[in-house]
């Protein structure tokens, strides 16, 4: 199962410390342009790279497909499995998975009260059985 890791060429790429001050800021389209540059070179990014560059365009492209077969790609590299390891496919698709919950909404306020009235009615009914049968 175990392969030979890639061959790796000296990184030319974007400043790191750049890239890394990009993600701290969410600027997923600013790292995504920054390592579409050395991609569309020809340059053949490192395994690593390959990875955030996957993320960068799963964050500004959800529905790329293509992100999750660079991401498994990468993963692979990096653990030196395989292409079609199941460690590598979990791990690829895990890191390109979007779930951001600031995004999704909240309940109405309606069903927020309705959720309330329901507990604090069961709580007292609860309350309320437990005390007759102390007495």
């Amino acid at each position: 199962m175990r392969r030979p890791a890639s061959s790796r060429s000296a990184w030319s790429g974007p400043d790191l410390g750049a890239l890394e001050l990009m993600v701290s800021r969410n600027a997923w389209a600013e790292v995504r342009a920054a390592l579409d540059g050395p991609v569309q070179d020809g340059e053949p990014l490192p395994p690593s790279m390959l990875l955030l560059h996957a993320i960068a365009i799963k964050e500004t492209e959800p529905e790329a497909k293509d992100a999750d077969r660079r991401a498994i790609s990468a993963m692979a590299d990096l653990l030196g499995v395989t292409r079609n390891s199941a460690m590598a496919l979990v791990l690829g698709k895990r890191l390109t998975r979007r779930r951001n919950w600031s995004e999704t909404p909240a309940p109405s306020g309606g069903v927020s009260a309705l959720f309330l009235a329901v507990a604090l009615t069961l709580g007292g009914l609860v309350g309320w059985f437990v005390t007759l049968w102390m007495f």
